[in-house]
């Protein structure tokens, strides 16, 4: 009986099935408490369970949900069969199955036990998605203002489209209007690349008051950049991932 549930006609190209990879994907669900919809694959869409991944067992071939407080619902997935499960993980959707589950104990708590799948759907559905930046490693991006002012602001978050800024004193926002190309802009370490990359603001959202002044989140689209930079970002967010990870 197999295990893989989409049917997608381009499914195969997002579809893991080495086990390795499958149990790294499981383990970051683990570590983000993502809530996983399980569902008996014969049975109605309302007979459902709400979970979250709460030990991953390689070397037995398993992992463990925690059960639903709906006794019923938990007889439905425990005598089921072949289980669904579906989930988004940082805009990625998920789905796998499972041949069934297992009433099991886990540190004396109540869980189901289930076969780690042999295959696995992994699809990002959107382009790109931003990382936030550590506060014990900062980053910040220089723009040219206008009247010629080289400003710093701290970079709250990027990805391989556009990065988001802190513009705690309403220096750009008292200076122009979304839509503004920023010329000459500049990211300060760990990005290597020191060519200037040109930026559109975007988006705006005040996120805060001190008295007079606001502070505002800007969001920021690349509009032109060299490739040595693009190359820097996406070693950034490939570091940034794996430190989530962890």
């Amino acid at each position: 009986m197999t295990d893989n549930i989409t049917q997608d006609a381009d499914s195969a190209a997002f579809t893991i099935t080495r086990k390795e990879n499958i149990v790294e994907r499981l383990a970051l669900m683990q570590t983000q408490s993502v809530f996983l919809n399980v569902k008996p694959v014969s049975a109605a869409d309302n007979c459902v369970i709400t979970t979250i991944i709460t030990k991953i067992l390689p070397d037995k071939n398993l992992f463990a949900i925690d059960v639903s407080a709906d006794a019923a619902l938990n007889e439905a997935i425990k005598t089921g069969g072949q289980l669904q499960f579906s989930a988004t993980v940082n805009g990625v959707a998920v789905r796998f199955n499972t041949s069934s589950v297992t009433p099991a104990t886990l540190a004396g708590h109540p869980v189901f036990a289930a076969p780690i799948p042999t295959s696995l759907y992994w699809r990002e559905r959107r382009r790109s998605y931003r990382m936030p930046i550590p506060l014990v490693k900062p980053i910040t991006c220089t723009m040219l203002l206008p009247g010629l002012n080289l400003d710093k602001f701290p970079v709250l978050d990027i990805s391989q489209t556009g990065f988001a800024l802190l513009d705690e004193n309403q220096l750009v926002m008292s200076a122009v209007q979304v839509g503004h190309v920023f010329q000459g802009c500049q990211f300060s370490k760990p990005l290597v690349s020191k060519e200037p990359f040109v930026a559109k603001l975007c988006r705006t959202e005040e996120v805060g008051r001190n008295g007079k002044l606001r502070s505002f989140k800007l969001g920021l689209r690349f509009e032109k950049m060299s490739s040595a930079l693009e190359n820097d970002i996406k070693k950034l967010l490939q570091e940034l991932t794996q430190k989530r990870r962890r």
